[in-house]
C-alpha cells in the first residue's frame, strides 16, 4: 500500500523558458499533502539528487524507485518496471506534459482506477490547475473538456494525452 509521484526534471533542466527548472519540492508539496494520506510515498523521477526531495521525507516514509529495482536491467527496462510499479499505487500524481506520467495514468485507468489525472504543477502560467487537476467544462472530447488558455488552444494538442 503506497502513494506515488512522478517528477520529471532531467531534460527539462536544459530546456530554455521552461518552468520545470525553477520548481522546488516546496512548490508542489501542498498538492501532495492535499491528495495523499500517510502511506509510504514512492518517488519515480529522473532527478538523481535525492536532496531535491528532502522536504517530503519530513512528512512521508519516502522510497525511491531506483533503490528498489535490483538486477542487471538497462535504462529502458528500469523505466518499464518503474511504470508498472507506479501504476499500482493507491494514488498517483504526475508531471504535466510528461509522456511517462501519461502512460502511468493510462495504465491506472486500465487497472480499474477511476481517478482524475492529477499533476504536481503546471508548466504554463496560463494553464491553471485546481488542487493538481485541470479545470473542466462540458465537452464531448478530452481536448475540449478542459479550460485551455488561448495560446495553448492555438498551438498545442498535447492536452488530450494528459487528460
Amino acid at each position: 500500500s503506497f502513494n506515488c509521484i512522478n517528477v520529471r526534471r532531467g531534460d527539462y533542466l536544459h530546456i530554455p523558458n521552461t518552468k520545470n527548472r525553477y520548481i522546488e519540492t516546496k512548490d508542489f508539496l501542498p498538492i501532495v499533502e492535499y491528495h495523499f494520506d500517510n502511506k509510504p510515498l514512492l518517488i519515480v523521477s529522473d532527478e538523481t539528487d535525492k536532496t531535491y526531495f528532502k522536504l517530503l521525507e519530513f512528512k512521508y516514509q519516502v522510497k525511491y524507485i531506483q533503490d528498489l529495482i535490483k538486477g542487471d536491467f538497462d535504462t529502458a527496462e528500469r523505466g518499464l518496471i518503474a511504470m508498472i510499479v507506479a501504476s499500482y499505487s493507491n494514488n498517483f500524481i504526475g508531471t504535466l506534459k510528461s509522456t511517462f506520467s501519461a502512460m502511468i495514468q493510462r495504465m491506472r485507468k486500465q487497472n480499474g482506477y477511476s481517478e482524475d489525472y492529477k499533476f504536481l504543477y503546471s508548466q504554463d502560467d496560463n494553464l491553471i490547475l485546481e488542487n493538481g487537476k485541470m479545470l473542466e467544462k462540458v465537452g464531448k472530447y478530452a481536448w475540449n473538456k478542459v479550460y485551455l488558455p488561448q495560446n495553448l488552444k492555438e498551438i498545442n494538442f498535447w492536452i488530450r494525452e494528459w487528460y
